[in-house]
């Protein structure tokens, strides 16, 4: 053995290691950032369910955080809100009162959204500045970021549809803003599970030994399912 090649054996694991930990923190951000992504989707279940996704009729990206301070700015949201045909043929006679509740639903839904942007995007930033993410992961990663900027602008355009002529948003757009949700939601599942540590041992081939007939644990599965089919099937 040449002393070259235990000088590198060290050096090697070393470089393994620290691949192995740099795996584990993207890891642990992906697993809070579906954290997230789970209560976002609650809470926008919520805000459907309450028919409060309305109830804020501007698009504010930066300074729609700041909910309102006081009266008189409730007072004019709620002016805006009354313009809007949910208003004039579901909810008249609303108080300001009974539109803060839904408006609470829709600013926290909201909140969320921008929330899941910042959990995203900086810790992306600070890995990708740092060298801890792969090269294999970069392009996927930036991919669910641009999503998830568009997925800001889909539900815009959702809430739009139900601003003008009618008293709900269109429920094409809603199936689009839900299926762009589950699937930055299983991209990011994805990535995350393909950094788990993962068995050593090979994946079975048409050559691997079977599951022998004179085992229990054979029999067992057999006589299962020979009395489900039994009971499934029609006399």
């Amino acid at each position: 053995m040449t002393s070259a090649h235990i000088i590198n054996e060290p050096s090697l694991a070393t470089r393994i290691n620290e691949a192995d930990r740099h795996r584990a923190h993207v890891r642990l951000w992906l697993g809070i950032v579906l954290l997230v992504l789970f209560a976002l989707v609650l809470v926008g279940g919520a805000t459907r369910l309450t028919e409060s996704g309305l109830s804020i009729t501007q698009w504010k990206p930066i300074h729609g955080v700041i909910p309102p301070l006081s009266a008189q700015e409730w007072d004019e949201e709620f002016a805006l809100y009354q313009k809007i045909p949910q208003y004039q043929q579901i909810n008249q006679g609303m108080t300001v009162d009974q539109f803060k509740t839904i408006f609470w639903w829709e600013w926290a839904h909201r909140l969320l959204a921008r929330t899941i942007g910042l959990v995203f995007a900086l810790p992306l930033a600070f890995f990708w500045l740092s060298g801890r993410i792969e090269k294999r992961l970069k392009l996927p990663l930036v991919g669910i970021l641009a999503l998830g900027g568009f997925q800001g602008f889909i539900g815009w355009w959702m809430v739009s549809s139900g601003l003008v002529n009618r008293t709900d948003v269109s429920q094409y757009r809603l199936a689009t803003h839900l299926v762009i949700a589950c699937l930055i939601f299983a991209s990011c599942m994805w990535i995350m599970r393909g950094l788990s540590p993962h068995a050593g041992d090979a994946a079975p081939t048409k050559s691997s030994k079977k599951w022998p007939r004179s085992s229990p644990s054979w029999r067992l599965s057999r006589f299962t399912s020979v009395r489900l089919w039994r009971a499934l099937m029609p006399a």
